[in-house]
């Protein structure tokens, strides 16, 4: 229910700033309130038995031979600090597998941290959450390009259970912080059988 106001309010609030005479916040401004609440602590997302599955992802990443990709639990290493997932997908019907750590920025603070890093592909790569509840994760993804600068495009995850749902409000809260500029990823069939090879090698 308090997904549903927000969602509403932003809605509101993006439809009247279409007029001259209104003095409304940008959605994301509002949506990143700190008044507002909104859930984005990854912690309870990130630390999930329950396999998750990369929805969307930002379609400036030329990977169209990748149908799917999924993450599988490995561990807490120190907590609320630092984790392991694994990370596998399927290329050209090759399936392929990346152990990856995953550190929380700032884990003094007293507030709940919204952000993490990743170095497994050789690049650091900062995350920052949008949204985050039971079902789904929103991220920003932040990398730095000596060209253009900070980049932030996004990424979507489900987890096992809801994957196949509408999930529309995290489908709009997605739609509100990173546009429509993103390629689908999830393939049901494709990843039925990432997840019986992954498994038959486990």
């Amino acid at each position: 229910m308090k997904a549903f106001f927000i969602l509403m309010m932003a809605a509101l609030c993006s439809s009247a700033k279409s007029t001259s005479s209104c003095n409304c916040q940008h959605a994301e401004d509002f949506l990143l309130s700190s008044q507002l609440d909104i859930p984005r602590d990854p912690w309870d997302f990130l630390t999930s038995p329950e396999r998750l599955y990369l929805m969307y992802m930002p379609r400036s990443l030329k990977l169209d031979a990748i149908q799917c990709v999924i993450s599988e639990w490995k561990g807490i290493v120190i907590d609320r600090l630092l984790l392991q997932r694994t990370v596998l997908w399927k290329n050209k019907g090759i399936v392929r597998n990346k152990t990856v750590a995953i550190t929380m920025t700032d884990p003094c603070q007293h507030t709940p941290q919204d952000s993490f890093v990743t170095t497994a592909f050789d690049i650091v790569v900062e995350f920052k959450t949008m949204y985050a509840d039971k079902q789904c994760l929103i991220l920003q993804i932040r990398k730095r390009n000596e060209v253009s600068g900070l980049r932030k495009e996004c990424a979507y995850w489900a987890k096992d259970g809801y994957k196949d749902n509408p999930l529309r409000h995290c489908r709009y809260m997605y739609l509100l912080f990173c546009g429509g500029n993103y390629r689908e990823v999830y393939n049901k069939e494709a990843c039925k059988n990432l997840v019986k090879k992954s498994t038959s090698h486990t």
